[in-house]
């Protein structure tokens, strides 16, 4: 089975003078980065449509809703701390027996190379 052809190549038995870059393609333009035109059609559907009418049951859900509780803030002296979730005094004490873990750098998990920075 014979592969085709590579036009990249022109029938020329050396190699070319730039090296092929296969994310060419891909590239999107500086000017059109940051925009999804298919993204900006839904929004614009969504903004411009004009607003139904509600329900009766959304209006009878709308006069029982007591909405959001007012915020109160508290002085840093009156702040308390709230207890802890159920299952994290397991976590607080892993954390407070665990043996202190090793430098980033020397993780066994690092492989890379710091030379490769320079």
């Amino acid at each position: 089975m014979a592969l085709p052809p590579d036009p990249y190549l022109q029938d020329r038995p050396y190699p070319p003078d730039r090296p092929r870059d296969p994310n060419r393609g891909t590239v999107v333009p500086e000017h059109e980065r940051g925009s999804d035109a298919s993204r900006d059609d839904v929004v614009n559907a969504l903004l411009n449509t004009p607003e139904r009418p509600l329900t009766g049951d959304e209006k009878d859900a709308a006069q029982d809703d007591p909405g959001r509780d007012k915020r109160t803030y508290a002085p840093a002296s009156a702040r308390v701390a709230k207890p802890p979730a159920p299952g994290d005094d397991k976590l607080i004490e892993q954390a407070r027996t665990a043996p202190p873990t090793a430098d980033p750098g020397e993780h066994a998990g690092d492989r890379s190379d710091p030379a490769e920075l320079r």
